[in-house]
């Protein structure tokens, strides 16, 4: 065995993780990469990457590797075809199953479909490296020098630029690390025994996948609950989903459908699925929220959850603590730093007395409104409308702030989430929201001025969403016109206004957002990135 060989054993039987070349992290630990520092790399002493990826009962079974490049798509298919032509000529193929990989554009078993870890967050989390879990045997550790150089030649060969990683930090975690944004189905052989069940594990993992694509823990209730029925059930689900054969085709990778004498329904594994979501929805919930709240927002680099940092925080100063005051929140470092001080003039062992203590207190947060308006015309169906609900669903995760939702079709506002706070309020009331018909703009910011007018609200935000112009007139044959009209009442009850719209009818929502003295953001499409991104660059959320 050669010395590389003993070095990684010994460390990777100490927790550690080290760096080969100088593109990859190896160990046998969770890796964790922060946005702020995405070239210090940290490794989880603590935290088994056998026990927390595969649930396997013992520790120090699998190897994890981490091979970072530029932001980029890369195809796993090319790269597994790449590590299978390595191993077959080193003559180690019987290893080849017992190897997963994930990119940014999806992964599996090395030897399997590699159609799966297809979720937009999994994805995301990847653009800018590549994963390897093995089980190796000691005597095979130099193999991994061999797939590391493999790797890299591959990402060279596709004009995708290798990352250096200036530092792999070992550290013990203070508290369990969050991979439920990483929770995929798989076809992995490496999975140990779940000990909740194999069955548990994939339903999971299928709730979480399903989850993130509808946005929505409620809709994928309530379309399971309609493939149950089957048949004019069907129906209903096409009119709400135009791409209700994007659904429909992921349930049944999962054998959760099958065809009867009514037509398509749940088969007995997807009944199975339904009760299971049901049994676990405050879970799942949870998990959900996780995965709204901490999405990446990769278009330009900007980190939503940074954006809104100071905004859950409030802003702090510092100060002595009071006979009396309540120790809502201590501020360590300068109550050390006190203690310390004192201890050393007092010639005494190190020790915390009351007086030492500082506070950190908190200047409450600025309280503000925020209502949605959506628009729900029929070119909405789909993604852009999921897009918009999915908004809705971060600001209030995400920024704290009251919210409420109107949307508008045809001749018609509907009032969908009264202002609220509570997430499951909120998820209940846009689950029902379905997209058909012209585009009333006029009607829908005059009923939302309405709405917020006659309400007592804080620093009142209205936010236009929507992927066309004017179609419906309200006083006059001008929807333009009368749309104007209406804006123009929003700046007099200083109501602040955003609207987000599409590029080609930046010149209409301009002069609606004039007339209104807000402020527009226009996108070629609407999807999440976008939307979270143009609330960003906004700057509407209060501080």
């Amino acid at each position: 065995m050669n010395p590389l060989s003993m070095k990684l054993i010994d460390e990777f039987n100490k927790g550690n993780g080290v760096r080969i070349g100088e593109t990859c992290c190896a160990s046998k630990r969770v890796h964790v990469i922060s946005p702020e520092k995405p070239q210090v790399i940290k490794v989880i002493k603590n935290q088994d990457a056998g026990v927390i990826f595969y649930k396997r009962e013992k520790e120090n079974e699998i190897i994890h590797l981490d091979i970072f490049h530029e932001l980029k798509e890369v195809n796993v298919k090319m790269l597994a075809k790449c590590l299978i032509e390595l191993l077959l000529k080193k003559n180690k193929g019987d290893i080849m199953n017992y190897i997963d990989v994930q990119t940014g554009t999806g992964g599996g078993r090395l030897t399997g479909s590699l159609d799966y870890g297809q979720t937009e967050t999994l994805k995301k989390n990847h653009l800018n490296h590549v994963h390897l879990a093995l089980m190796l045997k000691d005597e095979d550790l130099d193999l991994l020098i061999e797939i590391v150089r493999a790797v890299e030649n591959f990402l060279t060969g596709q004009k995708v630029e290798i990352r250096k990683i200036e530092k792999v930090v070992n550290e013990v975690g203070n508290s369990p690390v969050d991979l439920s944004p990483y929770m995929s189905v798989t076809d992995s052989f490496l999975k140990g025994k779940e000990r909740r069940g194999e069955s548990y594990r994939e339903n999971f993992e299928n709730a979480v996948e399903m989850m993130e694509f509808l946005g929505s823990l409620k809709e994928l209730e309530e379309i399971l609950e309609n493939l149950s029925s089957g048949g004019e059930n069907l129906n209903l689900l096409k009119k709400k989903y135009a791409d209700v054969e994007s659904i429909i085709e992921k349930l049944k990778n999962s054998n959760f459908i099958e065809k009867s004498e009514k037509g398509i329904t749940l088969s007995r594994k997807g009944e199975e699925f339904k009760k299971f979501i049901i049994e676990n929805y405050k879970e799942l919930e949870l998990i959900l929220k996780r995965l709204i709240k901490n999405i990446k927002i990769t278009r330009g680099g900007v980190s939503a959850k940074k954006h809104f940092e100071l905004r859950k925080k409030g802003i702090s100063f510092s100060s002595k603590i009071n006979k009396g005051d309540w120790m809502e929140e201590i501020d360590i470092p300068e109550t050390i730093k006190n203690a310390m001080v004192r201890s050393f003039q007092q010639k005494q062992k190190f020790y915390i007395e009351p007086k030492d203590i500082i506070l950190n207190k908190r200047l409450g947060e600025k309280e503000q409104d925020i209502c949605l308006i959506i628009d729900a015309s029929a070119s909405m169906n789909g993604n852009r409308l999921r897009s918009a609900k999915f908004l809705a669903k971060h600001i209030l995760l995400t920024a704290k702030k009251r919210v409420a939702v109107l949307a508008f079709q045809d001749k018609e506002v509907k009032l969908y989430v009264p202002y609220t706070k509570n997430f499951t309020n909120l998820d209940t009331g846009l689950s029902s929201m379905i997209s058909s018909g012209l585009t009333p703009l006029a009607l829908a910011i005059e009923k939302g001025f309405e709405y917020m007018n006659a309400k007592k609200l804080k620093n009142p935000l209205m936010i236009l969403i929507t992927d066309g112009i004017p179609t419906v007139p309200l006083w006059s044959n001008d929807p333009l016109k009368d749309s104007i009209n209406a804006a123009e009442k929003i700046s007099k009850k200083k109501i602040d206004f955003f609207c987000i719209g599409l590029q080609p009818n930046k010149d209409c929502l301009s002069k609606i957002t004039k007339a209104a003295k807000g402020k527009l953001y226009v996108v070629e499409e609407l999807r999440k990135d976008d939307l979270l991104y143009a609330l960003v660059k906004s700057g509407k959320i209060i501080k």
